[in-house]
């Protein structure tokens, strides 16, 4: 009986039963069961490339009379995801379509400035860990997602010494509100000054209105009799106050003077101290220290910050002040690095044998730049091999190496190790990947032959192209690219801007021939037109009728008298 072949074809994450092809007998029918992968499902099944019998896991192919093919299309599965924003505005808006597995990202933001983020509620649970963006990530079924956004509120904190200010306290005001105050004097005292945001306000002397606030404020009004004009702040034996040593406390002296520069000895009020160097200490406290005899000191101060800084003193009553003549303050001992991009942030993913660009930094104990370190560093990537820009062992001017190239000539995860060559204080980066900038391609053939075959190293960003044929009495079937079938690529195939590791196999099926058996007053087995395979063998026999005897036996024209049975 004549055996036909069936192909069984499966397009997407899916497989088909069974796989490939199938014998069928003449007349025999053929189940053919496809199975979904997880998230997905039968889009059509086509069969002999016409009929189209819809989307069913499973089709009987009847009556096998001839060749057939099946081929299946699978499709992922969809799903709605809803995006909405309060007074604000996300990315994307509405709904979006998700396939199965999908990652889909989303950006929010108020929708003017003085706004802010408030919640985000997913799926009607309040997410408390993402301000500006979320990712659905794995979809596998639909979502709501909603961003709300909150109008800022400011603080302005109003106080009022030997007076009265309305409203007083922390009033809350909405961003770009606004807020009046009115402010009296205590009996037998007069204004004397308005201090808004820590700056004197010299021409509000019974009111003031913040409007447009977009900010915290301050207020504070004071009143009182007194001809303080400013303060001088100076080293503990007078003149200017001298160079000093991050971390290291020093004596001054303020002195409460009139215009004249008079010391006031009858000055017994409190003043504040600040300095540019806001980590400042002052031995007691930056505020509240008292006067005597409108003098006081030594006070003990210690600065923090390195570079040319002030130290100013304020009188808590009048808000008379004064500052110090800029003096500079010197970096400490070399305490440790830093070894980051040029954004002060860790280094980023970079590529195999591509350069890139780090910064070290040397900080003494208090985190200060130290910009009068010039030693020099050993760098180091354990694990590979590297290339710098300026040498294994750069010097350091300044407190900062930047930038600094280097190139890692292997892929993986690596860390920087950089060694300070005198002191041994060194730092390592944070780990980070580099990626390859080589990638194998794997080739190989089913009866026939591709070039190159086996694997070849093929760069990043480069083309490759293999050229295949088919061994005699064979034709092109199929080529798999990467796990995929391709059917119009019959002689060749490229793969173009390489980023990944491929793999190719190219599939030739053998030719197919009719034999065309006639006995004349003869029987013959087998009888007419018979397929055969290349390179198969098959034996005709034939008998004469009763009353004949065999004459000839004619052989694709040609007569073969040797072979008469």
């Amino acid at each position: 009986i004549d055996k036909f072949t069936v192909q069984t074809i499966v397009t997407g994450n899916a497989t088909i039963v069974p796989a490939d092809s199938a014998v069928v007998a003449y007349g025999d029918s053929l189940v053919i069961t496809v199975n979904p992968a997880p998230g997905h499902h039968v889009d059509s099944i086509v069969v002999g490339g016409v009929q189209n019998v819809g989307p069913v896991v499973s089709y009987t192919l009847h009556n096998v009379t001839g060749p057939q093919s099946v081929h299946a299309f699978i499709s992922a599965d969809q799903f709605s995801i809803v995006a909405t924003a309060h007074n604000g505005s996300i990315i994307p808006p509405g709904t979006t379509i998700a396939l199965y597995g999908d990652t889909v990202r989303y950006q929010y933001l108020p929708v003017t400035a003085g706004w802010h983020f408030d919640s985000l509620v997913i799926d009607g649970v309040v997410n408390t860990d993402s301000t500006a963006s979320y990712a659905f990530v794995g979809v596998d079924s639909a979502h709501s997602i909603d961003a709300y956004f909150s109008i800022d509120k400011h603080s302005v904190t109003a106080s009022a010494v030997n007076g009265t200010i309305t409203p007083s306290g922390v009033t809350l005001v909405d961003h770009n509100g606004m807020q009046s105050y009115s402010f009296a004097p205590q009996p037998g005292y007069h204004f004397d000054s308005l201090i808004v945001d820590g700056v004197p306000v010299p021409d509000s002397a019974s009111s003031y209105t913040f409007t447009a606030v977009s900010a915290p404020h301050t207020i504070t009004a004071y009143f009182g009799q007194n001809a303080l004009h400013h303060f001088i702040v100076e080293s503990s034996v007078g003149g200017p106050i001298p160079n000093q040593s991050v971390g290291t406390s020093f004596l001054i002296r303020t002195r409460a003077v009139d215009s004249m520069g008079t010391v006031l000895p009858w000055f017994t009020g409190t003043v504040w101290f600040s300095s540019s160097d806001t980590t400042m200490n002052v031995t007691g406290g930056l505020h509240s220290i008292a006067f005597t005899a409108g003098e006081h000191g030594p006070q003990n101060v210690t600065l923090f910050r390195n570079g040319s800084h002030t130290i100013t003193v304020i009188d808590s009553v009048s808000g008379k002040q004064g500052t110090s003549a800029p003096f500079t303050v010197n970096a400490g001992p070399l305490n440790h690095f830093s070894l980051t991009n040029l954004s002060d942030a860790p280094i980023d993913t970079q590529r195999q044998n591509v350069p890139f660009d780090v910064k070290v930094t040397a900080y003494d104990t208090f985190n200060n730049i130290k910009d009068d370190y010039v030693g020099t560093m050993l760098f180091t990537v354990p694990g590979s091999s590297f290339s710098v820009g300026g040498g294994h062992v750069p010097s350091v001017p300044g407190g900062v190496l930047a930038p600094y190239s280097l190139a890692i000539a292997d892929s993986g995860d690596y860390v920087i190790s950089v060694v300070d060559s005198a002191t041994l204080i060194g730092v390592n980066s944070n780990t980070f990947v580099v990626l390859p900038d080589r990638f194998n391609v794997i080739a190989s053939a089913v009866n026939g032959t591709v070039l190159p075959s086996d694997t070849t190293v093929v760069m990043l960003g480069s083309s490759f192209t293999l050229n295949y044929l088919p061994d005699a009495g064979h034709h092109f079937d199929s080529v798999v690219v990467d796990g995929v079938t391709i059917l119009d690529s019959t002689s060749s195939y490229t793969f173009t801007n390489v980023a990944s590791a491929h793999s190719i196999e190219v599939y030739y099926s053998p030719d197919q021939y009719t034999l065309t058996v006639n006995g004349v007053n003869a029987s013959t087995v087998p009888n007419g037109i018979v397929p055969v395979t290349f390179g198969t063998s098959i034996r005709v026999t034939y008998a004469p009728v009763a009353g004949h005897h065999m004459d000839s036996v004619v052989v694709d024209g040609v007569a073969n008298v040797d072979s008469l049975t």
